[in-house]
């Protein structure tokens, strides 16, 4: 990554674009595309999405852990381990959803951010991601 450039430049929260977003990430060598509904997906393993969403004020990277499941005692459990996340961690939200798990960061649209922090961001959510997906299937095989 170009670390003179992350020191230097400012991302404007307030009048950012998800282009300019896009150009960062493409920059940064961060391999991304636009999605069906206009979002960014960061082509990680874990599948990361940006959006610039207006409605609640927030620059939010996020992903999904999806389960194949038909036990109700898995998703009783899913819950509980969610609940235990989103205790210990002071970043990332978890969400239990009908058949996953949404990790939610929120950066409000106000002020500034440099280039390295975004990519530090995206990079922070993804091994999140990665974490509680290995915790799940080591809860998974028993």
């Amino acid at each position: 990554m170009n670390d003179v450039i992350s020191q230097k430049a400012l991302i404007d929260l307030e009048s950012t674009t998800i282009e300019e977003i896009k150009d960062i990430l493409t920059d940064f060598l961060i391999d991304n595309v636009y999605d069906k509904d206009g979002d960014l997906l960061i082509k990680t393993k874990s599948r990361i999405y940006v959006k610039l969403d207006d409605e609640v004020k927030a620059l939010r990277i996020f992903g999904f852990i999806h389960f194949d499941d038909s036990n109700g005692e898995f998703i009783e459990k899913i819950t509980k381990r969610t609940d235990l996340r989103n205790r210990a961690s002071s970043t990332i939200k978890f969400a239990k959803m009908d058949r996953s798990v949404m990790l939610e960061y929120g950066i409000p649209l106000f002020g500034y951010i440099d280039h390295k922090h975004l990519v530090k961001t995206i990079q922070h959510v993804d091994e999140e991601m990665s974490l509680f997906r290995m915790t799940v299937s080591l809860f998974l095989e028993g």
